[in-house]
């Protein structure tokens, strides 16, 4: 009886949904409250099906939608109160899920602990042009679909309020399993796989897109293009640290008017001040501590109070032709370039 009453509630559409989950068992408790960027069609709904079993969660998808928690249909759509609705999730930490673009709550939690899933263009394309057949009652052809403005670069307009290497974590749906063993090992949850929201019968898939389509689709997604294969090539490196226990180091640069390097680095895990090693033509010249406030992304919670910079005079080094900045205890590279290359957000 008890399992059938389990089933039930778990598949209803109710908003506080884990909060009825925890009428029947108790939930764990988190180490902090995370904001998870749910983009369509990226398996997100997986994941927030996967964690609502276990921990407390609070879910935005609009103000009718019924996975709207009632507390953000109340704080937010009814009172217009973002600090109310801040307050209610410092109460207890939770995992605060829904189709919003990040800069909505990015002040809500820790920049380390907002986490998100991205996909290959094509294949998100093709998936969320799906579910509006079958779901939004969308009829128009495959093709108008591509280029309506609201369809193109959507994942990129999701997490557009933070360069990709500072978020949280950015898993890929087509690696989910080794995603979410990541996310599990690195934040100390236990998260299963759930395979939720699987199309049938899709009525366009990727295999039957013709040159003409995926051209289109490249042509109208070029940023979530980019933002697909920068997150693909982090994916990778941080699995490496992980394998081998180091900590890594989220990073972001960019060269400034006055020809400063302007840096913003910090790691995956404390609050340890990052030593870096700064090399000119493969020459180690300096070593920098980036312990420097920053004003930069003001709604972003950065790490250390956001204490978390440093710059670099490059007009002290006219002979420099390449740069290059190490971390100090792991060795990682986390800017190499030359300085003939265009100056622009590293």
């Amino acid at each position: 009886m008890l399992k059938k009453a389990f089933n039930f509630i778990k598949n209803k559409p109710f908003s506080n949904q884990s909060e009825v989950l925890s009428k029947l068992a108790p939930l764990k408790k988190l180490p902090h409250s995370f904001l998870f960027v749910h983009i369509p069609k990226t398996a997100g709904t997986s994941f927030r099906k996967s964690a609502e079993i276990q921990y407390p969660t609070m879910n935005d998808y609009g103000k009718e939608n019924p996975q709207t928690s009632n507390s953000v249909k109340d704080h937010w759509y009814k009172q217009q109160d973002m600090y109310l609705l801040k307050k209610y999730l410092a109460k207890e930490d939770k995992i605060f899920s829904g189709h919003f673009y990040s800069e909505k709550y990015i002040n809500f939690v820790d920049v380390r602990h907002i986490i998100s899933f991205v996909r290959d263009p094509l294949e998100q394309v093709v998936s969320h042009y799906n579910h509006h057949v079958k779901h939004l009652g969308y009829d128009g052809k495959f093709n108008d679909f591509i280029i309506l403005p609201k369809n193109c670069n959507i994942q990129s307009r999701y997490l557009d309020a933070l360069p990709v290497s500072l978020y949280g974590f950015i898993g890929l749906t087509a690696n989910y399993e080794e995603s979410l063993d990541f996310i599990n090992q690195n934040y100390g949850l236990e998260i299963e796989v759930k395979q939720d929201n699987v199309g049938q019968t899709p009525i366009q898939t990727r295999g039957e897109l013709t040159l003409d389509q995926i051209e289109l689709i490249e042509k109208y997604n070029s940023k979530d293009i980019v933002l697909h294969n920068q997150a693909k090539a982090i994916f990778t490196q941080r699995l490496t640290y992980q394998k081998n226990k180091q900590n890594w180091v989220h990073s972001w640069f960019y060269i400034n008017p006055q020809n400063l390097l302007v840096g913003y680095v910090y790691y995956e895990q404390g609050d340890e001040a990052v030593q870096l090693d700064l090399f000119i033509n493969d020459e180690l010249v300096q070593k920098i501590t980036a312990n420097q406030y920053t004003g930069l992304l003001p709604r972003a919670n950065l790490p250390r109070e956001r204490y978390v910079g440093f710059n670099v005079n490059l007009n002290n080094f006219k002979h420099a032709s390449k740069i290059e900045l190490k971390v100090q205890s792991t060795g990682q590279s986390v800017y190499n370039k030359s300085l003939k290359e265009d100056n622009n957000d590293g």
